[in-house]
């Protein structure tokens, strides 16, 4: 018998033949062929990123197939990563969390297919901090009352502005009156941090 002749490997799946050739003392040869078919099919495995809970829309990360560090194939190794986003369509603001369910499609070279899920829980409940030392209630005599402070304000997830307004209540006299000053803190989002100055 003459050393098998051996078809060409497959990359992934097909059939591998081997030729074996006897020949008999009288130079008479008889070719047998021993075939054997390479099927894939077992999908590849990893793991998916954990869920996230995040406050602003900007932390939402990139997306990487480098987020899924052990994907392995049983066969070749070569797993391909595609990832699809799909979201709720909420604000990302409290009481309408944005949601992100981010698929991770890992598909070997024979087409078996395994979709890993991650959730993302966007929701901003976080109010917006002033900040500048905040004025305190005061009692002054006659008519000798203190100028408004302008205070400012940030956010956890971007801008906030502030809104001012005063309130005159009249009391016994033209010198007795309460001033009642607020300044109200608002992020893109709508939350509110109130603060309150007596005079």
């Amino acid at each position: 018998a003459s050393t098998p002749v051996i078809s060409t490997m497959p990359t992934c799946e097909g059939i591998v033949t081997y030729t074996y050739t006897f020949t008999d003392c009288s130079g008479i040869s008889h070719a047998w062929v021993y075939t054997y078919t390479i099927e894939d099919t077992i999908a590849p495995t990893g793991t998916a990123p954990s869920d996230l809970v995040l406050e602003c829309l900007s932390e939402i990360p990139v997306a990487s197939a480098e987020d899924i560090a052990d994907a392995i194939d049983n066969c070749s190794g070569n797993v391909v990563i595609t990832i699809s986003d799909v979201n709720n369509g909420g604000t990302g603001c409290f009481g309408s969390p944005y949601i992100v369910n981010r698929t991770y499609t890992l598909t070997d070279c024979a087409g078996n297919v395994t979709d890993l899920l991650q959730t993302i829980t966007v929701e901003d409940t976080t109010a917006p901090t002033f900040v500048e030392p905040l004025p305190v209630n005061e009692t002054v005599e006659c008519n000798v009352v203190p100028s408004a402070v302008s205070l400012t304000a940030i956010d956890n997830c971007g801008d906030a502005t502030v809104t001012y307004s005063e309130e005159r209540i009249d009391g016994s006299c033209l010198n007795n009156y309460e001033l009642v000053r607020t300044w109200v803190a608002t992020d893109a989002c709508g939350l509110t941090t109130t603060h309150i100055q007596t005079i």
